[in-house]
């Protein structure tokens, strides 16, 4: 074998590999214990909602389609917990996903009444970067910033378990503010 021709591709293929190691997915799943992406979307005003934003809150993070039947049984229910836990609190963010702009506004003009914060993700990047491969889809952040909870798919019966999850965070929060 003639060593001159192999270490340029020695070099090509240590580079590829090198590239590979350091670019991050954008379809790694953000799993409990993760720091999670911190731009969520774009309200119907075209703001940026960040994570950061509400940061010493709980979030919980719901991702959700107007097609998705599952979805729009759990946004009310989301809703009630906004509710009753208080936007000093709690602050539950709903990113539509995927959806054209048009579809997406009519959709959050339907639910005003819902006291949830409504952004979009047209091209569902912030999906991506979630790990989202399915919805609904729904995170609890806690108040230092990591997921606490994950949970795809929806039941009613998964409401109690969602529930447990917020309250656990709430406690952890107060007793932290001790």
């Amino acid at each position: 074998m003639n060593s001159h021709r192999s270490k340029p591709r020695l070099a090509l293929l240590a580079g590829v590999l090198l590239s590979v190691l350091l670019t991050p997915s954008l379809s790694s799943a953000t799993d409990v214990g993760d720091v999670p992406p911190d731009l969520l979307g774009r309200t119907l005003d075209g703001k940026e909602v960040r994570l950061s934003d509400s940061s010493g809150r709980i979030r919980v993070v719901s991702f959700w389609a107007t097609w998705c039947a599952p979805c729009r049984k759990e946004l009310p229910l989301l809703a009630g917990i906004q509710e009753q836990g208080g936007k000093e609190r709690i602050e539950v963010i709903a990113i539509n996903l995927e959806e054209s702009r048009t579809l997406y506004r009519k959709a959050v003009r339907a639910m005003e009444g819902f006291n949830l914060q409504f952004v979009h993700d047209r091209r569902g990047t912030v999906a991506k970067q979630f790990g989202v491969t399915g919805i609904p889809h729904l995170l609890i952040v806690d108040a230092d910033g990591r997921v606490a909870f994950k949970k795809r798919g929806y039941g009613e019966h998964e409401m109690d378990t969602i529930v447990a999850a917020i309250n656990d965070q709430l406690l952890k929060q107060a007793y932290a503010g001790d």
